[in-house]
């Protein structure tokens, strides 16, 4: 049966009422990710002789004279190849295990998704019981099994992004070189009618990158199965999935709305109580991160809705 954008919304807010704990594991997902990110750059932090700013207190002048110091001391530092050699590995590895962790919770995630859709009734069930199914168990091995699958799509995804970002900067390196040869007038019409499929062709890979994440969580798909049906998805069911995306952009921007002035009050009410003010502050992280993960789990249950509905339908044809 072929769901129209609003029916995969409606399966997706019920996927997502019936397995509100992903949320939390998206919450948790982002936390991890931070701390690896960041744990990741002590290692170069320590090798280029940063960390002395870390605990520094002073006036602006004292630290415009420490900075003078440490940057005057890069030089030497990256002379002696070896430490920064070694911190550079170091970094590379904890960023990796950055990756592996968010391709595990990636799994995980859209595992459980796609099976909670997969076991609800078709159509338009009128209860969220029915994609009830979330447990740590399942979520470990949804994972486990599909970690591979999320790791090799994701680099997919990258290397198509490098090949359109090289692309995209020939456009503007020929714009330059138009202003030179012929002047102000040529380079604006390059740029400007090259700007248009330069649009299309950047949605139309966000758009594809959101379906193939989708995509690689049924049980019978591959990397390169995901990759090639994405497209047939993203032919037959464009405007669908655009809606989607900016319904999605539109959660996002609600989200700043109320959290932007949230935030400044925060700033200007408890500017002179730091203790108070990092409490208010890290509890604001923390409801923005829980609607943002609402946000990224919604938007990845509506999209599993319409891609095993276009299985499905092309199953039954």
């Amino acid at each position: 049966m072929r769901l129209t954008a609003i029916d995969c919304v409606h399966r997706g807010l019920l996927n997502v009422r019936a397995n509100w704990q992903l949320v939390l594991v998206q919450w948790a997902q982002t936390l991890i990710l931070v701390v690896l990110t960041v744990v990741g750059f002590l290692p170069l932090v320590a090798a280029l002789g940063l960390h002395n700013l870390m605990p520094f207190e002073g006036t602006p002048e004292d630290w415009s004279g420490l900075l003078n110091d440490i940057l005057s001391r890069v030089p030497q530092t990256l002379s002696g190849c070896l430490p920064l050699a070694l911190a550079l590995v170091a970094t590379s590895l904890i960023w990796l295990v950055a990756f592996f962790v968010y391709c595990y919770f990636q799994g995980g995630i859209y595992g459980i998704l796609a099976s909670a859709d997969r076991q609800a009734a078709p159509g338009h069930p009128q209860g969220w019981q029915w994609f009830q199914t979330f447990n740590l168990k399942d979520f470990r091995g949804w994972g486990s099994r599909y970690m591979w699958r999320y790791f090799w799509l994701v680099n997919l995804i990258v290397l198509v992004m490098l090949v359109w970002a090289t692309l995209s900067l020939g456009l503007v390196a020929l714009a330059f070189f138009a202003a030179q040869r012929w002047g102000a007038m040529a380079a604006l019409g390059i740029g400007c009618g090259g700007s248009i499929p330069w649009f299309f062709g950047s949605l139309v890979l966000a758009l594809w990158s959101n379906v193939a994440m989708a995509d690689l969580a049924l049980e019978d798909s591959s990397v390169r199965l995901a990759a090639r049906r994405s497209l047939q998805t993203l032919g037959s069911r464009f405007w669908a999935v655009l809606l989607l995306l900016l319904l999605v952009v539109i959660a996002g921007l609600i989200g700043s709305i109320f959290f932007i002035p949230v935030s400044i009050g925060l700033d200007l009410v408890l500017r002179d109580q730091f203790i108070l003010w990092a409490i208010g502050r890290a509890f604001l992280t923390f409801l923005q991160w829980a609607w943002s993960g609402a946000v990224t789990v919604g938007f990845a249950a509506t999209m599993v809705s319409l891609v095993r509905s276009e299985v499905t339908q092309g199953t039954a044809e």
